[in-house]
């Protein structure tokens, strides 16, 4: 059921797709076509800046938990030649 639910950050490329397809089926003749066009630059340019603020807010997630890391292990595992890629959850048998 959960995956059925258009999330917050999912509507707006899906709105934006919604307007471009609404722009491609009207005449370029009809008095909605230049708003529809003024729609779709809105929402692209929405969408492109929530994907800005997603990945930055990724990557100081990402930045925050190797801090954590950096506490907790040795000192030479966190060099300039390293990149921290991802986190998972382990479990004890």
């Amino acid at each position: 059921m959960k995956d059925l639910i258009v999330r917050p950050i999912q509507r707006i490329p899906r709105y934006e797709l919604l307007i471009q397809r609404l722009l491609d089926n009207t005449p370029q003749d009809h008095p909605d076509h230049p708003l529809l066009q003024q729609a779709c630059k809105v929402m692209h340019d929405l969408a492109v800046k929530i994907g800005t603020v997603s990945e930055t807010q990724h990557g100081e997630d990402m930045l925050e938990t190797l801090k954590k890391l950096e506490l907790l292990l040795i000192t030479d595992l966190a060099v300039p030649d390293r990149a921290y890629i991802r986190h998972d959850m382990v479990q004890t048998l």
